[in-house]
């Protein structure tokens, strides 16, 4: 029994941090304890990226957030950790989707994994449709790829509910209190050892794997689970689907998915990070000998890497016409139902642009600014008005030449600050819409553009309407050389 996808159904990815790291205090090394350290950090707030202080659970937010398949993100924390998870959330908010990531859920301090799974199941159903895709993920798995979530993600297409592992390639060995039994161990028909089964039983790994998360399930026949079965103990969320006979697919998981539950841990998962970093970049700058690029960024590529922040400056000016004709030698008439373009958007005025290209200043301003980042010169030296190329060109297409040159470093732009200058026309009525088509241009959230208008008080040009100006200051992030 399966259920078809709806691609009107959101998926949600729950993240579980409210553990209060019992196992992980008790696993730390004496020099926590020479040094007098008073209060230990749970470990989902441990820095695991120490280029960019990212900690562990931060990472986890990110690759789901980064995931194209994942329409919202919660994370259950532990209420006395809000602070924490705060400074973590300032930070991620400057990421690509950050707008995924939905108000935590903030529980009692529990080690009880079930049931913060439980009455955070129960809090979702309240919020979302119960036909939704989940996937339940442990906050301490920082290095899930994104080839996982997506598997999963796409088995729930399918399948009511699928289970993550991966294989044992160590022999298994099953402890036992019995210490009068003797085993012989047989290989090709012969022996050729034996010894006495004191302390352990020798068992088939054949016949066992190595659960992972996240697991993948619908919303509403988990929570329900979680509830008819809450007084039954699991480890998983998965073991509801065995009490309950629902069949259930299996994704094969990665071995570098690690969950940290110790300190050693943590050390090897923060070797495994520093390595992936370091096969990236190798990658990445080998790209970076052309100076242009078509080629767009994944989201995949701004995760772990080194940045440098950059701030870009754009001004432009111009001119007006006044749009009028004379009659007579004697009498001006005004030509109504003329418009002017600023940041893409066509603006009724009495005025025309006087200007080479289509005269709209904010994308002009915005091109200066963009490139400012990158050092890339400027938008008069690489589309001279003198050019007639570009000829009443669409000041569209310098945006996008800066925004593809800004991408061939692997840049993001973290925001965009605009301000117009001028008399007339009224700019604040269309704001709305500049912001739209700039998000457009430059792949990013509306939330990261700023819009103001202010007038010059009739002081100077343009405060005797012969002219209109726009100031843009860009903020770039940039990765660079470890």
């Amino acid at each position: 029994m399966y259920k078809m996808y709806d691609k009107n159904i959101k998926t949600i990815a729950l993240i579980l941090s409210c553990g209060s790291g019992s196992r992980y205090a008790k696993s730390l090394p004496n020099f926590f304890i020479l040094q007098n350290i008073k209060k230990i950090p749970t470990k989902q707030y441990e820095i695991i990226c120490d280029k960019f202080n990212k900690t562990v659970l931060e990472i986890t937010i990110e690759s789901f957030l980064l995931n194209k398949l994942i329409d919202n993100v919660v994370v259950c924390i532990d209420k006395n950790h809000y602070s924490n998870y705060y400074e973590i959330e300032q930070r991620i908010k400057i990421i690509q989707n950050a707008s995924k990531l939905i108000s935590p859920l903030c529980l009692n301090s529990t080690d009880n994994r079930q049931e913060t799974v439980r009455l955070s199941l129960n809090y979702l159903m309240k919020i979302f449709d119960g036909n939704s895709k989940i996937l339940i993920h442990d906050g301490v798995r920082p290095l899930v790829s994104q080839n996982i979530i997506s598997s999963v993600v796409k088995s729930l297409d399918h399948y009511r509910a699928v289970d993550l592992g991966i294989n044992l390639n160590d022999s298994l060995r099953e402890k036992i209190k019995k210490n009068n039994n003797t085993i012989k161990l047989k290989r090709n028909n012969s022996e050729f050892k034996s010894f006495q089964k004191n302390k352990y039983n020798l068992v088939n790994r054949d016949n066992y794997y190595l659960v992972q998360t996240p697991q993948g399930f619908y919303l509403e026949d988990i929570c329900n689970l979680h509830n008819i079965y809450k007084d039954y103990a699991v480890t998983d969320d998965i073991s509801f689907c065995d009490l309950s006979n629902i069949n259930y697919t299996f994704v094969r998981g990665e071995s570098s998915n690690i969950k940290i539950t110790s300190y050693n841990d943590l050390l090897f998962v923060k070797t495994l990070l520093k390595n992936q970093n370091q096969l990236k970049n190798q990658e990445k700058y080998k790209e970076n000998n052309k100076f242009y690029s078509d080629k767009k960024n994944t989201q995949e590529d701004f995760v772990d890497l080194h940045f440098e922040y950059r701030i870009g400056y754009g001004f432009d000016i111009h001119s007006f016409i006044k749009n009028s004709i004379t009659i007579n030698n004697l009498e001006e008439k005004i030509i109504e139902n003329n418009s002017i373009i600023i940041g893409g958007c066509k603006i009724p005025s009495t005025y025309k642009i006087r200007s080479h290209s289509d005269g709209d200043l904010v994308f002009h301003a915005i091109t200066d600014a963009i490139l400012g980042t990158v050092s890339g010169g400027s938008i008069g030296t690489i589309f001279p008005n003198t050019d007639k190329r570009f000829e009443s060109a669409s000041s569209a297409e310098f945006v996008k030449y800066a925004y593809n040159l800004l991408n061939s470093f692997h840049g993001k732009i973290v925001n965009i600050d605009v301000c117009v200058i001028a008399e007339e026309p009224q700019i604040m009525p269309y704001a709305y819409q500049i912001k739209k088509n700039i998000a457009s241009l430059l792949d990013i959230e509306m939330n990261r553009i700023n819009i103001k208008a202010t007038t010059s008080e009739k002081i100077g040009f343009i405060g005797r309407t012969e002219g209109i100006a726009a100031q843009v200051v860009c903020l770039s992030k940039i990765p660079i050389k470890q």
